[in-house]
């Protein structure tokens, strides 16, 4: 639980010293805490490509941040600049890393290391502790809605935690309006598990659907137009589970409810905002950062230029009419990223990730009760929420989003998590 703090309390904005120290403190107590825990079981029974791709995502920068000798450094692509520099400067013999940004890769060590271990212990903890720490990630998700909906109040003037930030719009810890609303969007799958755990899963159903409005009007006042196409992906994807199961009054009632709030909401001036935006969609400069990245890509795909290092790379290469006086963070399209600063590596570790997910997400599905596979198809719907918002955001460069990808994943591939909800009593009426 404290790790889970940390990273969602601090992790909001680029990593600082500070944060990183933090989150590093928290991934040794983590590690603490698996010495003495039966985590080895746990991780045998999971497919064997997830377990290496788990150990890969600790190790990959690990090994980026490794001195090389020079006579292997300097063979590697993508090097020819770096060589050059250094050469000027008299280092061109000395022992170099892969990354071009070394400082940048190790703290992504630390916090890439507090996340397995993160992993690791929700896969061994007993159902009962897991849904506590489950509760925990969703009260701080209440609670950033809470201070998000002050900062649009004040208009961004009050609770501001970051200078670098979309201040106006409802942000809470992250200094990313995107990223915010991401997490919005994800509480819903976390609302449906957690509700339907209750005893009464008719009257869960009711509190979900009132929440799903709630959060929809959170996700206009983000001003993030990816924010609200994934909220009204997961209220769609959610709803075709339970709505034969709900009485037509309760739809009815919620449906009065979202549409008030929409009502509200459209009259100020965030609504506006947020929906003439959607009529530039193919005039955003993500488009802009692809193209111009491409040659990097091209240049370091093999090996990769060490996680981090984008910004930097693409200052070098980027075109001078296109220079302002803010900076390219990040691609905006993990997938290319990761191929630029991981290359074939980095793809293999994620490929085989995403496969051994599906394999023990199939098995849980096919061993598991009917009871037991709303957790699986929460996990499931998070994570392809991430998935789709790594196509035009960078939500996994961000430590605070990592607690949510750690517990989408644990309600994958374990299989005794059990929730009581409408899919039973849907079944039984069958």
């Amino acid at each position: 639980m404290l790790a889970v703090i940390v990273m969602m309390v601090f992790g909001g904005p680029i990593p600082s010293i500070v944060a990183t120290i933090l989150i590093g403190i928290a991934g040794l107590l983590l590690l603490g805490a698996l010495t003495v825990s039966d985590e080895r079981t746990a991780l045998q029974n999971q497919p064997l490509a997830f377990r290496i791709g788990l150990a890969g995502v600790a190790l990959l920068p690990l090994l980026q941040i490794v001195p090389l000798p020079p006579s292997i450094w300097h063979m590697l692509p993508g090097q020819e600049l770096r060589v050059r520099m250094l050469t000027l400067a008299g280092l061109a013999d000395s022992w170099q890393p892969l990354s071009v940004t070394p400082l940048f890769t190790a703290g992504t060590v630390v916090i890439a290391i507090a996340f397995v271990a993160l992993v690791t212990l929700l896969l061994v903890l007993p159902a009962k502790d897991f849904r506590r720490v489950v509760w925990l990630i969703f009260g701080l998700i209440g609670l950033n809605i809470l201070i998000g909906l002050v900062q649009v109040a004040s208009g961004g003037q009050v609770l501001r935690f970051h200078t670098a930030a979309d201040h106006g719009a409802l942000l809470g810890f992250y200094a990313n309006k995107n990223h915010a609303a991401l997490v919005l969007a994800a509480s819903l799958p976390i609302a449906a598990y957690l509700f339907g755990s209750r005893v009464q899963p008719q009257g869960a159903r009711t509190w979900l659907g009132f929440y799903a409005g709630i959060v929809l009007v959170a996700l206009v006042t983000t001003n993030s137009r990816a924010g609200i196409g994934l909220g009204v992906m997961a209220v769609l994807l959610l709803g075709s589970l339970y709505v034969r199961a709900i009485k037509p009054i309760y739809i009815a009632g919620i449906v009065a409810v979202v549409v008030g709030g929409i009502i509200l909401v459209s009259t100020s001036s965030a609504f506006e905002q947020v929906f003439s935006r959607f009529n530039a969609v193919d005039e955003d400069l993500r488009w802009q950062f692809l193209r111009t990245s491409r040659p990097l890509i091209e240049r370091y795909w093999l090996f990769g230029s060490g996680i981090g290092s984008f910004s930097t790379l693409y200052a070098v290469g980027e075109n001078l009419a296109w220079v302002k006086p803010t900076f390219v963070n990040q691609l905006h399209n993990e997938y290319p990223q990761l191929l630029l600063e991981t290359g074939l590596p980095g793809v293999g570790i994620f490929l085989m990730m995403i496969g051994g997910l599906i394999w023990r997400g199939v098995g849980v599905w096919r061993q598991a009760e009917y009871d037991n596979r709303l957790p699986l198809l929460c996990g499931a719907l998070i994570l392809v929420l991430i998935a789709v918002h790594s196509g035009v955001d960078y939500p996994l460069r961000r430590p605070a989003v990592l607690p949510i990808l750690a517990l989408a994943m644990i309600l994958v591939i374990r299989g005794d998590l059990t929730a009581s909800t409408g899919l039973v009593r849907r079944r039984q009426r069958t």
